[in-house]
């Protein structure tokens, strides 16, 4: 039997965390396959549902209404118009590969409509995590609360956490990118772990080894000394990504290393960020965003990477950092607790709550910053195992491989 899947995305919080990277690597993964595939984009803009194909893909555009406050309507709605673009066939086993959570009506609606459709719905993301900074004790009070001690905040978070719940139990197969993901709903949500699994996200392989003369070669073309010890971030320049510690601990390794620079790739508030760094801006570097070949060169000419998150789902970046051999100081947030081994594949820092707030102890983290500059033996094991760790766990065919075998599995 032949398979046809189409990839589900919606106009979402999520789509500009690593969902594009995500469904580049699923496309990649179905075309090595033989797997037929196509896509559909709900909540988008526009006034009429719309087929396109592209590239031998069709590409179904439902757009959002202007009431979205009945989503009962519109996902009954969503699945009747894709009757007019989609056809069951006896031969072919369709599948629903959904990458958005909270929607538990439209599930019902697909079922409703095509009755042997496998749907699969995927976790990049989910709202109460990003709300409470993926402070799952929190999540736990919340959850476990009675009703009438809760703000109205909390009451968002718990109705959110709720309707995710009804959506995993209609589904087929729940996959999450990462464990801390799945593991309150397996707690709180008592969702079935026979639909449940944790595939981890796959990034092909970009890494080419390259020698000291292009090392200098970049150095120069960026006006950076061969003598400068470069640490490295690459991401939104957000508080949630631990900036604020970032350059804190950076002002106590510039005390004892007067050769280190600190460069942030990314975009932002460059003003607030500035100011924070006013007192060593000239040893910070704000490069703004970068093109994909620039940031490889950065990766090629650093010394360490720094990846202080107080809350990230998965952690495309470190897992970057690593295929590319540089060596990592994480913290211990969400998905970047997964995918390092510490003092084996990058050093952990750990994030803390201090009087309600999510904090990272910069002493820690400027430690662990020193030790892969003053022992460069030890930062190229970690970054030796960095890199055999990204190929046995987060390759495009280690994802590959599994993304084939859940659609057979269905």
């Amino acid at each position: 039997m032949k398979t046809k899947v189409y990839i589900f995305n919606g106009r979402c919080r999520g789509a500009l965390y690593g969902i594009g990277t995500y469904i580049g690597e699923l496309r990649s993964a179905l075309e090595r396959n033989g797997i037929d595939y196509g896509f559909v984009n709900v909540y988008a803009t526009g006034s009429t549902a719309t087929m396109t194909e592209e590239s031998g893909h069709c590409h179904i555009n439902i757009p959002a209404v202007p009431d979205m406050t009945r989503m009962d309507l519109y996902s009954r709605n969503v699945a009747y118009l894709l009757h007019e673009f989609i056809q069951e066939e006896k031969d072919v086993k369709l599948i629903f590969h959904l990458n958005f959570m909270t929607d538990p009506m439209l599930v019902r609606a697909l079922k409703k409509s095509f009755r042997h459709c496998k749907v699969v719905l995927v976790a990049h993301y989910t709202n109460w995590s990003f709300d409470l900074m993926g402070d799952q004790a929190r999540l736990a009070e919340i959850l476990t609360k009675p009703t009438r001690k809760l703000t109205a905040s909390d009451k968002v978070i718990r109705n959110g956490f709720k309707a995710d719940v009804k959506m995993i139990q209609k589904v087929d197969r729940f996959v999450c990118i990462a464990r801390h993901t799945l593991e309150p709903y397996l707690e709180y949500g008592k969702v079935d772990p026979k639909k449940c699994q944790v595939i981890y996200n796959g990034l092909a392989d970009e890494y080419l080894p390259k020698g000291k003369d292009y090392k200098e070669l970049i150095r120069a073309k960026y006006h950076i000394g061969m003598d400068e010890q470069l640490i490295l971030f690459v991401g939104r320049l957000d508080a949630v990504k631990g900036l604020q510690f970032l350059i804190q601990s950076f002002r106590s390794v510039m005390k004892t290393h007067d050769k280190a620079r600190l460069v942030l790739i990314g975009d932002g508030d460059y003003n607030s960020w500035l100011g924070y760094a006013s007192d060593c801006w000239t040893k910070v570097t704000f490069t703004g965003r970068l093109r994909r070949e620039q940031v490889k060169e950065f990766y090629h000419i650093a010394d360490v990477g720094v990846v202080c998150s107080l809350h990230e789902e998965f952690g495309l970046v470190a897992i970057e950092m690593m295929m590319h051999r540089l060596p990592v100081v994480v913290s211990n947030a969400g998905g970047l607790d997964e995918i390092i081994e510490d003092n084996v594949s990058g050093l952990k820092v750990p994030v803390v709550s201090a009087d309600g707030q999510r904090v990272i102890e910069t002493s820690k983290l400027a430690e662990s910053i020193y030790r892969l500059l003053d022992d460069r033996a030890f930062a190229e094991t970690i970054a030796r195992h960095g890199r055999k760790r990204y190929q046995e766990c987060f390759s495009s065919t280690v994802f590959s491989g599994k993304m084939v075998e859940l659609y057979k599995s269905l």
